[in-house]
């Protein structure tokens, strides 16, 4: 039964919904491609892995993404974010450990595996949807506040795990990781997560009436929304959502490629342990900040022509880390390409609620993120491939960067859908 809350003047919950998708997405972080970077190092060297075996695991957690997706876009739909961070956080934090038992490739792809699920599976689409449903004229502002906490998890967690390796090993720092979820995101996400607004008597924004919502007004005083419903089976007609999924298929190789081999890349170079963390951390600083600057600007520009832009510097950084060997250089591309990742962490989940609305978004948002795990499965095995093979991550990182720029052409023709 929906119990109406009066709203505080000058307060409202979903702010509240905000801070725990934050939390979150801070945990989402362990098994992100800046957090196995950090980890590629002592534990390749230690159980004798090859470069494409370790960042096989990364691959085949991402592909059982891609199969789950559209499950659990359902599940979100129909359940909330609630029951799903209290379950998926439990079991996140348990893989953490199972990952420092392991003695095997199979225990750490399977291990791994899990893990991957839940953090960039579940937690991933979970946390923006619920962001998603809880704002439409500020979605893009809160949805670069719930990513701050993605931030500072990359920024955070890798400087911690590179610290307890080199002190404790590479055991002790997994079985860190899965102590802080545990803390950070089980009882937060219990005790006050919340489906929508209007299960508690209030509306997206905290808006007095629906007819508040302003009518679309796209070009460049992108600032208002009008909230739209589509439902699958309609945003299945609308050529918008497939070009939209070819652009995601295109960037996604990017995102997972560079940032799971950035430490590696700056350790072959001559790079310090410590140093090459702490570049892997600027990186983290700056796509927080990175999601802030694109939050703001999306209120004020259409979300396409953003996303066009942050393409563009992709393509950009991810040359520059190919071909550049002065590491302050390369601490410069890291953070180029940092700030691209917060801006497309935050904009990507804003342009689907944006163009096919609230009602449907976890299953729409489902039936997509398939075809963008693909591409996400195919960045640390190509980039793995590339240093093994040719000693270089050059062949890779240019073709990540072609792959941005079509991407970022193809942006400025993604017009947002209509039913008429």
């Amino acid at each position: 039964m929906s119990v109406a809350v009066p709203e505080k003047r000058g307060f409202f919950y979903g702010w509240v919904v905000v801070g725990v998708a934050s939390a979150g997405l801070f945990v989402n972080t362990t098994t992100a491609p800046p957090m196995v970077s950090i980890f590629l190092y002592p534990m390749t060297q230690e159980l004798g892995w090859s470069r494409s075996l370790y960042s096989g695991a990364l691959t085949v957690g991402t592909i059982l993404n891609a199969i789950t997706a559209p499950f659990i876009g359902r599940l979100v739909d129909r359940y909330g974010a609630r029951v799903i961070f209290t379950i998926s956080g439990t079991i996140l934090g348990s893989a953490m450990w199972g990952l420092s038992m392991l003695t095997n490739a199979l225990g750490f792809y399977l291990s791994f595996a899990l893990a991957r699920l839940f953090s960039q599976g579940v937690l991933n689409l979970g946390g923006n949807t619920a962001v998603a449903n809880w704002f439409v004229q500020k979605r893009g502002l809160a949805t670069a506040v719930a990513n701050l906490g993605r931030a500072l998890g990359a920024t955070v967690l890798p400087l911690l795990a590179q610290v307890i390796i080199q002190t404790q090993g590479w055991r002790a720092a997994w079985q860190t990781l899965g102590v802080i979820i545990w803390a950070v995101l089980v009882l937060p996400a219990a005790l006050f997560m919340r489906r929508r607004p209007e299960d508690m008597g209030l509306r997206p924004d905290g808006a007095a009436a629906p007819e508040s919502f302003s009518q679309r007004m796209e070009p460049q005083q992108r600032g208002r929304v009008q909230d739209v419903s589509w439902s699958l089976a309609e945003a299945l007609h609308a050529p918008v959502l497939w070009l939209l999924v070819f652009i995601m298929v295109l960037m996604s190789p990017t995102i997972a490629g560079v940032s799971t081999h950035t430490m590696p890349l700056l350790l072959d170079r001559g790079a310090a342990p410590m140093v090459a963390a702490l570049a892997v951390s600027l990186s983290s600083v700056f796509m927080g900040l990175g999601g802030l600057m694109w939050g703001f600007l999306v209120q004020r520009m259409a979300i396409r022509h953003c996303m066009a832009c942050i393409m563009a510097a992709f393509t950009v950084s991810t040359l520059m880390l190919a071909v550049l060997e002065p590491v302050p250089l390369l601490f410069l591309a890291t953070a180029i390409f940092g700030s691209c990742l917060g801006g497309i962490f935050t904009l990507e989940p804003v342009i689907w609620a944006d163009y096919f609305g609230r009602s449907s978004l976890g299953t729409i948002r489902g039936f997509a993120l398939p075809f963008q795990w693909t591409g996400m499965a195919l960045g640390p095995l190509l980039a793995g491939m590339s240093s093994d093979l040719t000693g270089s991550y050059w062949p890779a990182f240019l073709g990540f960067a072609l792959a941005c720029s079509l991407g970022g052409l193809l942006l400025l023709a993604a017009r947002p859908p209509s039913k008429s």
